[in-house]
């Protein structure tokens, strides 16, 4: 994930924390029905959360609030990519 956040921001101009705040909760999301024990056990040692699911919307909510980061790919140029799931 973190390889990806470094071309994305080569390939399109874009801080590279920016992009990191974006490709890893959609990472997260898609790994969910892998990892589910792993994703909440980064949950529990960050925000004391108990699930993967929650662990997520943390993460998410860290990035929108308290990094003030709340963008997509597509504010960024980024057109049509697609995930497996939907748009990014």
């Amino acid at each position: 994930v973190h390889a990806l956040g470094h071309v994305l921001s080569f390939l399109y101009d874009t801080p590279h924390g920016a992009t990191l705040s974006i490709v890893y909760p959609a990472w997260l999301k898609k790994m969910l029905e892998r990892i589910p024990g792993r994703i909440a056990d980064l949950g529990n040692h960050l925000f004391g959360r108990h699930d993967a699911e929650s662990t997520i919307k943390g993460i998410e909510a860290f990035f929108n609030q308290r990094c003030n980061v709340n963008d997509c790919l597509y504010r960024f140029g980024v057109m049509g990519v697609f995930n497996g799931d939907g748009l990014l």
